[in-house]
């Protein structure tokens, strides 16, 4: 039997036209069912993916990371994601200001 562990940090930027947005992702036990239903409902592309994967082949190894990865998010972002608005910096606020106010 083959085991996968895996840890992803998730916290992403996301460059807005004028504004900027972070999407962050929260674990809540009060979906984790939903989440593994859909999980489950996905397994054949989890077998599709790990059936494809040449590995003396780096870039189809970086395909079907990247496949899991996206499979994993269409089932995790709309239980878990969450969109939040970063405030734009003033114009005049630059590296000088942070230097000066951490002293």
């Amino acid at each position: 039997m083959l085991y996968y562990i895996f840890s992803l940090k998730c916290n992403t930027t996301v460059p807005d036209n004028h504004e900027r947005s972070e999407i962050r992702f929260k674990w809540s036990d009060a979906k984790r069912e939903r989440f593994r239903s859909g999980v489950i409902s996905c397994l054949h592309r989890f077998y599709n993916i790990v059936e494809g994967i040449d590995c003396s082949d780096r870039s189809s190894v970086n395909k079907n990371v990247n496949d899991f990865s996206d499979t994993m998010r269409s089932v995790a972002d709309p239980l878990f994601s969450k969109c939040h608005r970063i405030h734009k910096t003033h114009y005049f606020v630059d590296q000088s200001c942070f230097k000066k106010r951490s002293v």
